[in-house]
């Protein structure tokens, strides 16, 4: 019994250590760690039908002034993530990292969005919730979660960590870094309502499956970087 304390004890005072020795890592571990939750809660109230009146709700909002601007600029917000354009949109930030001699830091930023995708078929697979009737552009495949809102937020967030990691430093510099990463990811899902091919709480759960992938792997490029310095 005592040496099973003892390891327990020497187990909790490693753990503690590494989360003092690593606040930011901790903290992308929780915000993992919620966005599981987010999703578990939000399926479950799509099980019970509960997410009827908050998506009417929230529609009525985002459609309340249409114009043929907020069209192009939500259809634009979405191509954005459709080959050829995230290719394109991605690719200088992977070459970066491979001429900076960080080759796994590198196919991890390549090949996460695209691994995000091929999550996200998966779940609106197994929940397939239809989408909405009057949608203003074809988009095929279930509804929930919102691969376009998953995907959003591992693409600008790994891109923004790139960023924010290799090629800015200064402290407004990276904070205004952050605050694109976030008004781009916000304004892509508002864009899928806007255009209806969305409910509201698919861009949600969209969000959360993508903060549990994006914080996660920040954890791992993270350690990944530790180790080469």
């Amino acid at each position: 019994m005592d040496g099973r304390l003892a390891r327990r004890g020497s187990w909790t005072r490693t753990l503690w250590g590494w989360l003092t020795d690593h606040p930011w890592s901790a903290a992308a571990l929780l915000l993992a760690g919620a966005g599981v939750l987010v999703f578990l809660h939000i399926a479950g109230e799509l099980r019970e039908g509960e997410l009827t009146a908050f998506d009417a709700a929230a529609q009525r909002v985002l459609r309340a002034h249409p114009s043929d601007a907020r069209y192009q600029l939500a259809v634009v917000l979405s191509l954005l993530l459709l080959w050829p354009y995230a290719v394109l949109v991605m690719a200088p930030f992977v070459i970066l990292l491979a001429a900076r001699r960080r080759p796994w830091q590198a196919l991890i930023v390549g090949v996460t969005p695209l691994a995000t995708w091929g999550l996200v078929w998966m779940l609106k697979s197994h929940f397939m919730r239809h989408r909405p009737a009057d949608s203003l552009v074809f988009a095929a495949g279930q509804s929930f979660p919102s691969g376009h809102a998953a995907v959003g937020i591992v693409f600008y967030g790994l891109i923004g960590y790139v960023v924010w990691r290799h090629l800015v430093h200064s402290r407004a510099a990276r904070a205004a870094t952050v605050a694109a990463a976030v008004l781009l990811i916000v304004a892509t899902g508002a864009a899928r309502v806007y255009l209806e091919v969305h409910y509201p709480t698919d861009i949600l759960a969209g969000w959360a499956a993508g903060a549990f992938i994006l914080f996660g792997t920040l954890v791992v490029l993270e350690t990944l970087e530790r180790r080469l310095q």
